[in-house]
Formats: C-alpha cells, sequence, structure tokens
C-alpha cells in the first residue's frame, strides 16, 4: 500500500465518520492570534473533528488490513505515563507488520462534549 492510497482509504471513511462534523470558518483569517484565545473554548463541539478522523484512520487501518483494531477495556490504565486528560475510550490499533508499532487512540471531552479531545499514543507499552 503506498502512501496516496493510504490517504485516500482515510479520506473515504472520513466521508462517513466525519459527516456530522461540518466545517468551521477560520477565526483568524490575518493569522493574528491572542494570547487570550488560548484559554478559553467557546464551541468545543467542532472538536469532534478530530475523533471522526482517528476513526476514519482506524476503519482505513483495518479495511486495508494493516492493523487490527482491538477496543481497550481499561483506557485509564493503558498509559505509561497519563495524559493530561481523563480518558473515557480507547482503541489500539496493532499492526499486522511484526516492524511497526502499535497505534493508540484516547479519547476525552472538553465541556462534556464527547470526542473533542483525542489523545495519541504509540508503542508497547504506552
Amino acid at each position: 500500500m503506498d502512501l496516496v492510497g493510504l490517504g485516500r482509504a482515510v479520506d473515504e471513511a472520513f466521508a462517513v465518520t466525519g459527516v456530522d462534523t461540518p466545517p468551521w470558518p477560520d477565526p483568524h483569517p490575518d493569522g493574528e492570534v491572542r494570547d487570550e484565545e488560548y484559554s478559553r473554548c467557546p464551541a468545543p463541539e467542532k472538536y469532534r473533528v478530530l475523533a471522526a478522523r482517528a476513526d476514519a484512520w482506524t476503519r482505513a487501518l483495518s479495511r486495508l488490513g494493516l492493523a487490527e483494531v482491538e477496543a481497550v477495556t481499561d483506557p485509564a490504565a493503558i498509559w505509561r505515563r497519563r495524559p493530561g486528560v481523563a480518558v473515557s475510550g480507547a482503541v489500539r490499533l496493532r499492526p499486522v507488520r511484526a516492524d511497526a508499532v502499535s497505534l493508540v487512540f484516547g479519547f476525552s471531552a472538553i465541556d462534556e462534549v464527547p470526542g473533542t479531545v483525542l489523545v495519541v499514543g504509540a508503542g508497547s507499552p504506552l
């Protein structure tokens, strides 16, 4: 599988997983971001795109036979170093190639909006 084909497969999967995550306009078309903007999140639902993208990667890698998907039963305990957020769900992608590393997508929430925080880990154990 080449990278172009993999990217195409992810985009096709995202057409399904991201259907409820419409784009939003760039709030800074001039590139100017004020420091105080980093500590606020007036519309956390727009970050659901993170979980939708992770789901697209999970589906594409699985469908292409590049990884096996495993639901993580204890998403808080999987991390070697705990992330700065409470992870409420996670999936592990175990590659079929022996020389590749596992990938974990962990999910959390901003203001109780699920799927708005994505934590990514690689290797085993994480």
